[in-house]
């Protein structure tokens, strides 16, 4: 499934425990179907790397609605990576945003540090940007921290 989705087995595996999938416990485990389905659909989200942001990663939530409602923010404008790190003294998962080959921006949940991070790539970003990134993390990047 990892492949299928070009995702990481690490990730997928972390995931799927966070989704309570006990089953789910080396690359190679073997989950009936209708969990295996609904693995894939809970990540489906996250495949990686999509030319565009996939209409699947779009917040349907009326919070969202309200929100883009006041927001000059247009997801189809940038790629969204999702991407984990295990290097320089961080452990984690995040997502790298970009427009069109240029990384504008990096959120990054450091379960090491137990910090969520925002580095810039660029000198600057809109507030509305800034407001549409933080919540494309919030939709492909599970809140808690792993020990």
């Amino acid at each position: 499934m990892a492949k299928e989705l070009s995702l990481e087995s690490k990730f997928v595996l972390t995931r799927a425990r966070e989704l309570g999938i006990s089953a789910a416990k080396v690359p190679s485990s073997q989950l009936d179907k209708i969990t295996a389905e609904f693995l894939e659909e809970q990540l489906l989200p996250l495949a990686a790397p999509q030319p565009l942001l996939p209409e699947h990663l779009r917040l349907a939530s009326s919070q969202w609605n309200k929100m883009g409602s006041r927001m000059a923010f247009d997801r189809k404008q940038y790629k969204v990576v999702v991407a984990s790190d295990v290097s320089k003294g961080r452990d984690g998962i995040g997502v790298e945003i970009y427009r069109g080959d240029s990384l504008l921006i990096e959120i990054f949940r450091d379960d090491t540090k137990r910090t969520r991070e925002i580095t810039t790539y660029t000198d600057s970003v809109s507030l509305d940007e800034m407001e549409g990134f933080i919540q494309i993390f919030k939709q492909a990047i599970p809140w808690e921290f792993i020990d």
